[in-house]
């Protein structure tokens, strides 16, 4: 009886999975896995990029100054196509610095910059002082080993592929 009972269970689960998926493609709706620790790990919705403002997901491609060192480091797999997804911290009119000393948001202390990589290879310097301009994103987490805009700079909003809203995320303790 049980056994009975847990096929029939697999059935459901995988039927409602496949009408989900078909439901989502109808309403047009498209998804991204975040599983690296610098964001909680879950599915994401995306859509286009409207109204971007401090706290708005973007997504965005790897930047071009740092993609080789991230593929080097084994950070991307080879022929897949990789996004990097970071809530925006900074937008037109901040005032970024990015030094040894860390990260500064109109004069606030935001994080730290490391030096060395978990690998303890030396992480690019993106060190800098001064007020974004339009259409310019400054991009990070509070995550320790969080790589974004500290080393590899601001984002343009051109670059800027997706909005991502949480859909389903795991808050580990």
């Amino acid at each position: 009886m049980q056994g009975v009972l847990d096929h029939k269970l697999l059935v459901y689960g995988v039927l409602f999975a496949v009408g989900f998926v078909i439901a989502c493609k109808a309403l047009s709706y498209k998804f991204m896995f975040q599983i690296t620790p610098s964001l909680p790990k879950g599915i994401y919705l995306i859509s286009a990029p409207t109204h971007i403002e401090s706290g708005t997901m973007v997504v965005f491609p790897v930047p071009q100054n740092v993609k080789r060192m991230m593929q080097a480091r084994g950070w991307l797999l080879p022929r897949l196509k990789f996004y990097l997804m970071k809530p925006v911290v900074a937008k037109q009119g901040d005032s970024v610095e990015v030094s040894e000393s860390g990260v500064f948001i109109n004069g606030r202390f935001f994080g730290q910059v490391k030096q060395h990589d978990s690998q303890g290879l030396p992480l690019p310097k993106a060190y800098h002082k001064r007020t974004l301009h339009q259409g310019e994103f400054f991009v990070a987490t509070t995550y320790a080993n969080s790589f974004d805009s500290r080393y590899f700079g601001t984002i343009h909003q051109q670059d800027i592929k997706w909005v991502a809203r949480p859909f389903f995320v795991l808050h580990e303790d």
